[in-house]
């Protein structure tokens, strides 16, 4: 499910960019947020270089470089906010840090305006708390910097078609992400997961009996998504639960964002490690469910469909086989929005009861465990 969405989050150095990127990180953790240098830092080690080198480069070697380093922001699903520089003061003049795969990078770009009393006061503060040191700038070329980078900013915004939102109060970023971000994004998610997820369930062979029957707390004692975030130092808490709390029910935009933390966790390749060390740290089938499954007749098909972590669940149910007739069971899970083409939610047993009804009007459907508390007919 390829549903992505790259913040640019630009401002003169002092507007409180990083300020406003450490409070998201910490509102939002399913949310990827990057200082841009980080990124450029990266690719600079990769050319065995440093980044003082690298300013003393010549100006379409520079270009090179940051294009590079602009392109990796592609890779990552969800939402990433990456903090920027549209622009540099050189000489009473400034240079031009924006480059053209900026422009077709970033989905949206935020410029942080601040007023450049507001500005001088803040750099001064950095420089006094010793948390960085930034050389003086008049509050003048401050002002003329910042008017430079909006007249930079909203001319490649327009040739690029790129949005371009001016906010002044950085408490507004989340809310501006969240409205102007977010939920468009939700709305694309869902329409490609809901077709996606129905035409898994088309793929589900012909029977007379189906069994949904839901993963986590059902056929296992375990909730697989705490335990996948348990014990690591980025989060101090259960990350899924104030997700949850944010929505009054168990809604899609809830269960995306969840995905989207699964996918911030790092690599795909980080991401399947942990979720296999997980599945073999004691997670395993009721023994009643894995007999009662292993017994069932060839006209019986058993559905396992659950927003808990796919592949610890896959692992589950490679063991299992209905009955004499050693068909595989059905799973039907997905909580990464890079990876899985779906995501399970509150709603898709109905969705699946419905869809297996209308293939198979003969067919009867029996319901196991508490999630899909949206109401359906069998």
């Amino acid at each position: 499910m390829d549903c992505r969405a790259i913040v640019g989050l630009y401002g003169i150095s002092g507007s409180g960019k990083s300020h406003v990127l450490a409070a998201l990180q910490k509102s939002r953790p399913e949310w990827r947020c990057i200082e841009g240098t980080q990124m450029l830092s990266k690719v600079l080690a990769e050319e065995e270089t440093t980044l003082d080198e690298f300013k003393k480069e010549s100006a379409l070697k520079k270009e090179e470089i940051r294009c590079k380093a602009a392109r990796r922001f592609k890779q990552f699903p969800g939402i990433t906010i990456v903090v920027g520089h549209a622009s540099f003061p050189k000489n009473d003049t400034f240079e031009n840090a924006f480059t053209k795969t900026d422009a077709e990078t970033f989905t949206h770009i935020l410029y942080l305006e601040k007023t450049s009393d507001v500005v001088f006061s803040q750099r001064q503060q950095d420089n006094e708390s010793s948390q960085r040191t930034r050389p003086f700038l008049s509050e003048s070329l401050l002002e003329r910097w910042s008017e430079y980078e909006k007249e930079l900013l909203n001319f490649e915004c327009k040739r690029n078609q790129v949005p371009l939102i001016t906010i002044t109060d950085s408490e507004l970023v989340e809310k501006v992400i969240v409205d102007q971000v977010l939920l468009p994004l939700v709305e694309l998610a869902q329409a490609s997961s809901e077709a996606s997820l129905h035409q898994a369930i088309i793929d589900i062979p012909p029977a007379d009996v189906y069994l949904l029957i839901d993963g986590d707390r059902t056929l296992s004692c375990t909730d697989t998504g705490p335990l996948f975030f348990h014990g690591l130092s980025k989060y101090e808490y259960d990350p899924l639960k104030p997700i949850f709390k944010r929505y009054e029910d168990y809604c899609f935009q809830a269960f995306f964002e969840i995905s989207m933390l699964y996918a911030n966790f790092g690599s795909h390749e980080e991401y399947i490690d942990r979720s296999l060390r997980v599945g073999l740290s004691g997670v395993e089938l009721y023994p009643q469910w894995k007999s009662f499954i292993q017994k069932l007749p060839k006209n019986v098909c058993p559905v396992i469909l659950t927003s808990g972590n796919r592949e610890v669940w896959t692992k589950l149910v490679e063991s299992l086989s209905v009955g004499k007739s050693g068909d595989p069971v059905i799973l039907l899970a997905g909580n990464h929005c890079g990876l899985h083409s779906y995501i399970v939610d509150a709603g898709a047993k109905g969705l699946v009861a419905q869809t297996l009804r209308k293939l198979h009007g003969g067919c009867k459907i029996f319901s196991f465990g508490d999630s899909g508390e949206q109401p359906f007919r069998c």
